[in-house]
């Protein structure tokens, strides 16, 4: 017999005697706990059905995981969809001097730079969007401007400027900023901020479908938090969790919105166009 065949034969007794000594141990660890995993009365179907999963020793000690189940009305307007899919795009504005006025606050030169990379990153896409709406801010007026440059403007049907998508803080979020903020500040945005949500996250309801490919594209031009706040609602996750996302200058985030109320994100964040002297956050 060769040496490689010894060898074979070894690690296949090995092997053998691991797997048998895992299956003893197993075995031993179950005569010692003989209670069920679950009782007749509380089953794993119906611990799943009714939004819970727990593990043996959760049972045991009554501390069950909670999970969120989703609202497929969470726009109270089931029923009422035409078969089209919204395709929600949101794009933080260009990077901006931090000093002066909050309503006057202007775009770098690098702010500028990367509006017109994500212009032509948009044209080369060839996506045609139903609606532009943008918040009544400087700089994010200014994104647009660059923007609306790059991509046939002629083809959008509706442009819009909204005070409601004014940069904000939505909720004191979780965990808390290090520095804490005037609870004021939460208590004047975090309504606003709702009402924007509430007013452009639906589900498509007009009377015909308004495109031939069963689908809108809709472009938002805001603000980082705005943006956060937006993802944690639409996709029913806790609205306070907005503060553990992180979104560059003039990245692109895509939401679709279907027929039947189902809500996925398609992408959060993404900047893979820029350069990487362009990667900014503020």
């Amino acid at each position: 017999m060769t040496y490689s065949c010894k060898s074979s034969l070894l690690l296949a007794s090995l092997s053998t005697s691991i797997a048998a000594l895992s299956f003893t141990l197993t075995n031993s660890a179950c005569e010692q706990n003989t209670e069920p995993i679950f009782s007749k009365t509380q089953n794993f179907q119906n611990l799943w059905e009714n939004g819970y999963l727990c593990s043996r020793e959760a049972v045991k000690q009554k501390q069950n995981v909670h999970f969120i189940r989703w609202d497929g009305n969470w726009d109270k307007r089931e029923g009422c969809g035409n078969g089209v899919t919204r395709k929600i795009y949101l794009v933080r504005h260009g990077q901006y001097h931090l000093t002066g006025e909050e309503k006057d606050k202007k775009l770098t030169e690098a702010g500028r730079k990367q509006a017109k990379i994500l212009g032509k990153a948009v044209a080369d896409s060839k996506i045609v969007f139903d609606r532009i709406v943008v918040s009544s801010l400087k700089r994010a007026q200014e994104t647009a401007q660059i923007i609306l440059q790059e991509i046939d403007a002629s083809k959008v049907k509706k442009i819009e400027h909204c005070d409601l998508l004014r940069e904000g803080l939505p909720c004191p979020p979780e965990p808390p900023f290090q520095q804490e903020k005037p609870e004021l500040c939460y208590y004047k945005d975090g309504v606003r901020i709702e009402a924007a949500f509430r007013k452009y996250f639906h589900r498509s309801v007009s009377e015909k479908s308004a495109s031939p490919n069963m689908e809108t594209n809709e472009l938002y031009i805001c603000h980082a938090n705005v943006i956060r706040y937006f993802v944690c609602r639409a996709l029913q996750l806790p609205p306070e969790a907005w503060l553990r996302m992180s979104l560059r200058n003039c990245s692109l985030t895509q939401i679709n919105i279907y027929d039947d109320g189902l809500v996925t994100l398609q992408r959060l964040g993404d900047a893979g166009y820029f350069p990487p002297e362009l990667l900014t956050v503020s």
